[in-house]
């Protein structure tokens, strides 16, 4: 591979993409030693410190595990979210996915706001009304790897036993058992959903380079056609695997 620096990406990032690539495909495999950093720099025709700042950036990344005196060496594959096509369902599938939930902490911070225009409009509530906002953080063996901001009607849930959201950890209430325990049938759940690269809030919370992209998903609860909350989740591209089953 020959670094394009046509391309506006940094030569370091093009080197860590590549080694990445090599990982994923098999060309090298858990335990395998990384070239050295000089040996990295001739392979790509790039300075030594561009070599370093690239396999820096897989170790953040846990891609690869530094052994002092030793070299680097591709680490064991890190565990993924795997989103599920009935990952929504109500009963025993439900309860299966719940005791299969790979995360094994969530952190969540909340409050009260006026909704922004954006998620009025996503709500289909008036400019000025609030909402209660959650921010939550899902972990994976003690890393950050997917964050989401949710929000919902106070107009809905004020005063009710669901005014404060869920906390998140494993085997809270979903959304939708949440809204049916005050009378609101959650029958209908939209999602959108794109990949991209992340922002600066992105790297920072879920503790990665700039280089590694995300998958962003949008998604509304629907009662009939009352918006009952809306989410915005971000996970990391790398940790990530979306199966769907399509019943014929």
């Amino acid at each position: 591979m020959s670094i394009n620096d046509a391309t506006g990406v940094s030569p370091s990032l093009q080197v860590a993409a590549d080694l990445r690539r090599k990982i994923a495909q098999g060309e090298l495999t858990v335990g395998d030693k990384l070239p050295t950093a000089r040996e990295l720099a001739d392979q790509y025709g790039v300075a030594l410190t561009t070599a370093v700042r690239a396999t820096d950036e897989l170790h953040r990344d846990g891609l690869i595990e530094k052994r002092r005196n030793k070299g680097s060496f591709v680490a064991q594959a890190p565990q993924v979210v795997e989103l599920a096509s009935d990952r929504y369902q109500r009963g025993p599938a439900r309860q299966a996915s719940v005791s299969n939930d790979p995360f094994d902490r969530v952190d969540a911070e909340a409050w009260t706001e006026v909704a922004t225009p954006r998620i009025a409009k996503r709500l289909g509530i008036e400019l000025g009304q609030e909402v209660s906002v959650v921010r939550y953080i899902w972990h994976i063996q003690g890393q950050p790897v997917q964050w989401s901001m949710q929000w919902e009607p106070l107009t809905l849930t004020r005063g009710t036993a669901i005014e404060k959201p869920a906390n998140g950890t494993k085997g809270s209430p979903s959304v939708a058992e949440r809204f049916r325990s005050i009378g609101i049938q959650v029958d209908r759940i939209t999602e959108k959903s794109w990949p991209r690269m992340p922002s600066i809030e992105d790297s920072k919370i879920l503790r990665m380079g700039p280089g590694v992209p995300v998958v962003e998903i949008e998604r509304t609860h629907w009662a009939d056609t009352l918006a009952v909350e809306t989410a915005d989740i971000v996970i990391r591209g790398d940790r990530l695997v979306m199966t769907t089953v399509h019943n014929l």
